[in-house]
């Protein structure tokens, strides 16, 4: 009896560590989504900031680039929800 109380101790022990394991590999790509968020919200504060110093230049191509930054937080918040 107490061979078998090891054997399911030991069982369970696995499988806690498993379950460890696999939560801290989803709490890393948890923070590597939300770091990606964190760079592409500094990306588009440059960018805003270079479009206000020459708006002539950079007005025309910062719709195209406003629309790609809009895709990408869609893609990372997708990320994080799921």
């Amino acid at each position: 009896m107490a061979k078998d109380l090891n054997t399911l101790i030991r069982l369970n022990e696995w499988t806690v560590n498993e379950r460890r394991r696999e939560l801290g590999d989803v709490l890393a790509s948890l923070a590597d989504l939300e770091d990606g968020l964190e760079r592409l919200r500094q990306e588009l504060i440059r960018e805003q900031q270079a479009v206000l110093s020459s708006p002539e230049e950079a007005g025309f191509f910062y719709g195209n680039y406003a629309t790609a930054v809009i895709g990408q937080r869609q893609h990372l918040n997708d990320g994080i929800a799921n």
